[in-house]
């Protein structure tokens, strides 16, 4: 049974744009855009980052080292663009449960 990871990741993305969003610092900005957020979404691993653009997905897998890192390797295909950079965590969550993982040249 996947437990429902749902409510830990909308909480990760509405930290993670308070932490953008706490500063005026740029190179502090671009710190955290740097880093992206990693959140989990019915059990699987993503890494998130807020591009120009708009939210891009890449889909990741837990590091073996663990302590909940997530990594991204050639394996896991190219990023997705999920929609514009004003998508709330909600929406950006329900657009990762139907979200596909295979990749792109696959």
């Amino acid at each position: 049974m996947v437990r429902d990871d749902r409510a830990e990741a909308v909480a990760a993305i509405a930290q993670f744009l308070a932490d953008i969003n706490s500063t005026d610092d740029e190179e502090e900005q671009l710190a955290i855009l740097g880093d992206g957020v990693d959140v989990h979404v019915n059990g699987l691993p993503w890494i998130l980052s807020l591009e120009p653009e708009g939210w891009e997905a890449c889909p990741g897998h837990d590091s073996p080292e663990g302590g909940g890192s997530i990594e991204v390797d050639d394996t896991d295909g190219e990023p997705r663009l999920l929609g514009g950079p004003d998508l709330t965590p909600q929406a950006i969550v329900e657009l990762l449960l139907v979200a596909d993982r295979t990749p792109e040249d696959e």
